[in-house]
């Protein structure tokens, strides 16, 4: 991003090496570049696929102008389409490489950060390549809409017992905007991420500044401007919503977006 805003040198150079990297993580078998193990899939790491990686990989492989990484780029999208996409629009967060093929290792379309990262990357495959790319977009986002219509999305469906996940939402927001951009129709999807970034700053999960209007007595000696609605695991079996870095930085760029700073494309 420092790249992209502000034209920073350092910044572009850490970009170039982190595109050669992915570059060279690409596997021709699996027709992707694989997890890998620095996340904790020691084992199986490079004989799956992740969701929550398909956004950034795409924007960082077709940032630069060399044919190679944009082949790369669409073969790995093609592979997580194959692998990972139902015909709902609802999305499989991981895949595994069994040596016939990829197998999903979850139900599509429960985790929301999950699907919402699938739209995100569905609509930076769009921008740079189109049909068919903007379609699966507009289909993940709607299956968003009916399986989530409530602004403030639980961490899975499902689940009885399961805490909210509004970084998901932020996350979705983004893609919606980005969405917007590419559809005769933008102004519906710009106005429906407008409302769910509006009820996530309202919420009990964004502390606000002491002039905000309704700001509550138990928050007068707590930080400003904190996000912390990102669900989280922390324990075997435990999950917390916590502030984190996604959090934090999608929320600031969907409020950007909205206010006309910067492109919804371009974080």
């Amino acid at each position: 991003m420092g790249e992209i805003w502000f034209r920073d040198t350092q910044a572009r150079a850490l970009t170039r090496k982190s595109i050669t990297a992915l570059a060279l993580s690409f596997n021709p078998k699996l027709n992707c570049i694989p997890l890998g193990a620095a996340m904790g899939a020691v084992s199986t790491g490079y004989q799956s696929i992740a969701i929550d990686n398909f956004a950034a990989l795409l924007q960082l492989l077709t940032s630069g102008e060399q044919n190679l990484h944009y082949y790369m780029a669409q073969h790995h999208t093609e592979t997580m389409l194959t692998a990972c996409r139902r015909h709902n629009g609802a999305f499989h967060a991981s895949a595994f490489f069994d040596g016939r093929g990829f197998q999903p290792d979850d139900q599509a379309g429960t985790w929301s950060r999950g699907q919402s990262w699938a739209m995100l990357g569905l609509t930076r495959a769009a921008a740079v390549w189109g049909e068919p790319y903007l379609t699966h977009a507009k289909t993940a986002c709607e299956y968003w809409q009916y399986s989530r219509p409530d602004s403030l999305p639980p961490n899975r469906l499902g689940q009885l017992v399961s805490c909210d996940d509004p970084s998901a939402a932020v996350i979705a927001s983004i893609a919606m905007l980005s969405l917007a951009r590419l559809l005769p129709e933008g102004e519906y999807w710009r106005a429906y991420a407008h409302r769910q970034i509006s009820v996530i700053i309202r919420s009990r999960y964004f502390i606000g500044f002491q002039q905000d209007t309704g700001y509550s007595e138990n928050q007068k000696n707590s930080s400003t401007g904190v996000f912390w609605g990102c669900c989280y695991k922390t324990g075997q079996n435990e999950e917390e919503l916590v502030e984190s870095v996604w959090g934090n930085f999608f929320l600031m760029a969907a409020l950007a977006a909205l206010t006309g700073f910067i492109e919804p494309g371009h974080c």
